[in-house]
């Protein structure tokens, strides 16, 4: 269903009205739309999840406080002194900095705690480690997002979800915040696995749900849409999901994840929740602002032919042979 949806996108006119696309790809499942033979390939980016770097003379102390929700206000004080300094004598000048220089400068300072230093400074040397901050942003967001055209994330070699989260809240604090300037075309965000990045715990244990949360209730005031896939709708925050306008439903088995559509989902009856079960391969219940009523769809087959789609038992024959 996502594979149709990105190839209706992608082939719209300029007088329709283009957006960029951004995509999470957690398994590497679309990699295929930037093949050789793609009829899309002109307008799609794979990006790499191991290329991704953040621009670390941008962020604020609160934006590194997100990435450790056990840093103190003191520390982030601390840390917010140091990035004005730096922002003034470096950032001014035309000049960008890393985390080295955040640490070197705080090993220096004789006016902190030492005991609140030596945590600060530990917390910054495990950041470095995640290598995913730099001097400069890569990629750059504000010259890759253009209409009509995809940039799919590709996350699938990372197997830590912290170093995902961090990832997506990233990209997707900048996407918000250009958006709010019109530095970015109207742009379309899809989140595969979203429950990973979006869940219904504390924010101290997913790192991106905080600005997910904004985009699902503010996003549209700055023509950000935000297409959330999951299997497992359970566990997905409340707010995220409430926020959606229109909900497509395929088929679930999961009485815990039928239960949660269905109090979740306006305009579900009862014998709408009990066809959900009997939905056939390519079948989908519509509800929500795009419907005047729940309607059943079948979504086309895609054109697209360059997706790899591998059974077990053809995948395990490729490998033995």
């Amino acid at each position: 269903t996502v594979s149709v949806l990105l190839e209706e996108l992608l082939s719209r006119k300029a007088e329709q009205g283009r957006v960029a696309i951004v995509l999470f790809d957690v398994h590497g499942e679309y990699k295929g739309f930037g093949d050789d033979k793609s009829p899309f390939r002109k307008y799609v980016n794979v990006f790499p999840g191991g290329l991704v770097q953040f621009a670390t003379s941008s962020m604020s102390a609160r934006q590194f406080a997100i990435y450790e929700p056990q840093i103190t206000t003191a520390q982030t004080r601390d840390l917010s002194k140091v990035l004005s300094k730096f922002y003034h004598e470096k950032v001014k000048q035309g000049e960008s900095y890393v985390i080295n220089d955040i640490i070197e400068e705080l090993e220096n300072s004789e006016q902190m705690n030492p005991r609140s230093k030596e945590a600060l400074i530990g917390w910054l040397y495990t950041l470095n480690n995640t290598r995913l901050f730099g001097s400069a942003e890569n990629p750059d967001l504000k010259n890759i997002l253009e209409p009509g055209k995809i940039t799919i994330f590709d996350l699938s070699d990372f197997t830590s979800i912290k170093l995902k989260q961090m990832m997506v809240n990233y990209i997707l604090f900048r996407i918000f915040n250009m958006r709010k300037k019109n530095e970015v075309p109207p742009t379309t965000v899809i989140l595969e696995e979203s429950h990973q990045f979006c869940p219904e715990a504390r924010l101290d244990q997913a790192i991106s749900k905080s600005i997910i949360e904004t985009i699902a209730r503010e996003g549209r005031k700055f023509f950000i849409s935000l297409v959330l896939v999951s299997q497992r709708p359970v566990k997905l925050s409340t707010t995220v999901l409430s926020q959606c306008n229109t909900h497509v439903i395929m088929r679930i088995l999961n009485p815990y994840d039928l239960d949660y559509i269905g109090r979740s989902s306006e305009g579900i009856d009862r014998s709408t929740m009990n066809s959900i079960t009997s939905l056939g391969v390519g079948e989908a219940i519509v509800v929500g602002n795009a419907v005047n009523h729940p309607i059943f769809v079948k979504v086309r087959k895609r054109k697209i032919s360059t997706l790899e789609t591998r059974s077990l038992e053809e995948s395990a024959k490729s490998f033995d042979s």
